[in-house]
């Protein structure tokens, strides 16, 4: 199910990624340009310039068109994960179930108290209103 989901989120990205970088490639090639003409470059020099942004463009195009990268990076940060969780595959709702365990650690350390968390925020909630009238 997950990698269903995976799959139908990959072209809405993808073209949003798309967009992202031609238009960060389009700002770069007329900041370089204009700093180009600025230190008075000649043709030669916009020619080099254009050449060098060409190739670099490509090989990031290259590496983003390629669909044989995406699944191994996908599955090297899956295995970091899981590495970093103890051994515990990492779906959503274990990372939801992580993160109450969390918080419930967090606050038995500091030896907080929920009622003592809302009451204080209550409390400053109802302050900034009498004060300033909101």
């Amino acid at each position: 199910m997950f990698q269903f989901g995976l799959e139908s989120w990959e072209s809405g990205i993808k073209s949003a990624c798309l967009w992202v970088f031609y238009t960060l490639a389009v700002i770069d090639l007329a900041w370089s340009f204009s700093l180009s003409a600025l230190r008075g470059g000649e043709f030669s020099d916009f020619l080099i310039l254009l050449i060098r942004k060409i190739m670099i463009f490509g090989i990031f195009l290259f590496l983003f068109n390629t669909h044989l990268w995406v699944d191994p990076i996908w599955q090297s940060f899956s295995q970091l994960a899981t590495g970093v969780n103890q051994g515990r595959d990492v779906t959503p709702a274990n990372i939801i179930t992580q993160a109450i365990e969390l918080v419930k650690i967090i606050f038995d350390k500091l030896n907080f108290k929920a009622e003592s968390i809302i009451y204080y925020l209550w409390s400053d909630y109802f302050n900034c209103n009498c004060i300033y009238g909101d």
